[in-house]
This record gives structure tokens, sequence and C-alpha cells, in this order.
């Protein structure tokens, strides 16, 4: 649930979800509309672990940071996301391209309402750090999936990825952990791809 929600599925408090986690404490996600049942969130157990992955989230409200010849070097790095840091912002999806000529390029994503922020304090610091510019390179959104089955079940990426493939869309940025995988693609194809991933790994037909 907290994977979800930080991916995009604001259903829930993630505070809320946290002392659940704690404590142990069993909750149902249920509607505002009507008394219909909801969904029980507790801990996991074998039926959790049965299913590949557990859930689909969409952030449609991204923006891809480009930042080009950046120093080559640890410090510079760890200097840009300290300011970044400090400033209260987070990144998401990073990617850093090999250096060459002692510069390198490194790509991130942040929050849409971020980004006028976001690229003053980069700025700030490559001006601090002698070299480099930052400039949003597009609009995106980011889909995950998310399920604690990803463990033990091999071929999840595989199965993701062929399913963005079978509707032709190509992903921009990819972040991995145990129990998440998130990608970043072209907002106008979103929708597609979340009905081409639900299909893939059976949500449809929970």
């Amino acid at each position: 649930m907290l994977e979800l929600a930080s991916s995009g599925s604001k259903v829930m408090q993630s505070r809320s979800v946290e002392f659940a986690q704690k404590y142990n404490v069993p909750f149902e996600v249920r509607s505002s509309f009507n008394d219909q049942p909801g969904t029980i969130v507790k801990a996991i157990d074998k039926t959790l672990e049965d299913a590949a992955i557990a859930g689909v989230a969409l952030d449609r409200l991204q923006t891809r940071v480009t930042v080009t010849d950046l120093p080559d070097t640890p410090q510079a790095i760890a200097a840009l996301f300290d300011d970044l840091g400090e400033a209260g912002l987070s990144v998401d999806m990073i990617i850093k391209n090999l250096g060459n000529n002692g510069k390198s390029n490194l790509t991130f994503s942040v929050t849409t309402d971020q980004f006028t922020r976001v690229e003053k304090i980069v700025g700030q610091t490559l001006k601090k750090l002698g070299s480099g510019s930052v400039r949003s390179a597009g609009e995106i959104s980011k889909l995950s999936i998310v399920g604690v089955g990803m463990i033990s079940h091999p071929g999840v990426a595989g199965t993701l990825f062929k399913a963005l493939a079978s509707v032709g869309i190509n992903s921009e940025l990819i972040t991995t952990s145990e129990i998440k995988i998130s990608v970043a693609i072209d907002p106008a194809k979103a929708d597609a791809a979340v009905r081409a991933v639900h299909t893939a790994f059976g949500l449809d037909k929970a």
C-alpha cells in the first residue's frame, strides 16, 4: 500500500499506513460514496505471495529533468542532490550516462509542480561547480507495478516490458526494487499502458 501510494495511487494517507504496519493493525479501504465492502489491508500472507503483482499505479504529473556537462565526479553529484534535499525537494528515477572528457549527463524525474524550484536549485549548484546546464526534457507519466510476489516470481520484468511493447510503448526511465518496478512513459500512451499491463498480469480478471 505504501509503495502504491508513493507511486501515484493516492488512496490512503501514507502516515496512517505506516502506523498500521508498525503496530500490525489491519484496516479496510472503502468508498466514500456507498456502504459496499472495501479492500482489507493486512500483514503479508501466503496468498499475497501467490500473485506476481498486487496492483498498478500511474502518476501522470511527472517531469523529466536533464543536467548536461555536469563535472564527472562523485562530489558534483553529491552536491547536486544534497542541495535538492536541503531545499526539501525529492527526485525519483535517476539515470547517469557515462562520463566523457570529464563531464557527464544526468537525467531524473520530479513531480511537475516542483520543476521550477528544482531548476532553480540545480542551476545554483551548477554555478558553484562551474559547469553544466539544466532543462526540462518533457512531461512523463510514471507507471509502477507493485507486489511482494515479485520476489518469488521470475519473469515479472519481462512480462511488464512485453506488455508495453504490445502497444508500442517504450520506457524512458526505469527504477526497480524488490517489490516494485517503475517506468517513465509517454503521457499520451499512459492509459493504453495501464490496460495492457493489467491484462498481462491478469488484474482485469480480479
